[in-house]
């Protein structure tokens, strides 16, 4: 075998390896950038949401809580504190933080 097939047969593993391993991982992404890191000043609490978001509560709060929109007080706590439960148990962080704000707009609704 000449010294030329070797060399050919080196670079072919190398790029079969490459390739394979860009497709099963991650692997090198020329594409990718390094993301920008937001400033301390704009950073926000893990639960703090754009004002858009915020409102949505106040209006769809009976559809989060699974409660008619004319509910009472009581049917509000107890629909509460069953989904807080089922949430809290599934480890959904998200979704307390959901809740939450949305049993908030229920209170403010009824009084």
């Amino acid at each position: 075998m000449r010294f030329l097939n070797i060399l050919i047969i080196l670079g072919c593993l190398v790029g079969g390896y490459w390739l394979v391993s860009s497709i099963m991982s991650p692997g090198i992404d020329l594409t990718r950038r390094k993301k920008e890191e937001a400033p301390d000043s704009d950073a926000r609490a893990p639960d703090a949401t754009p004002r858009a978001g915020a409102r949505a509560h106040q209006h769809d709060w009976h559809l989060i809580l699974d409660v008619p929109a004319d509910a009472s007080a009581r049917e509000i706590d107890a629909a509460y504190q069953r989904r807080l439960a089922k949430a809290k148990g599934s480890g959904d962080e998200f979704e307390t933080i959901r809740l939450r704000r949305a049993y908030e707009a229920a209170k403010q609704r009824k009084s």
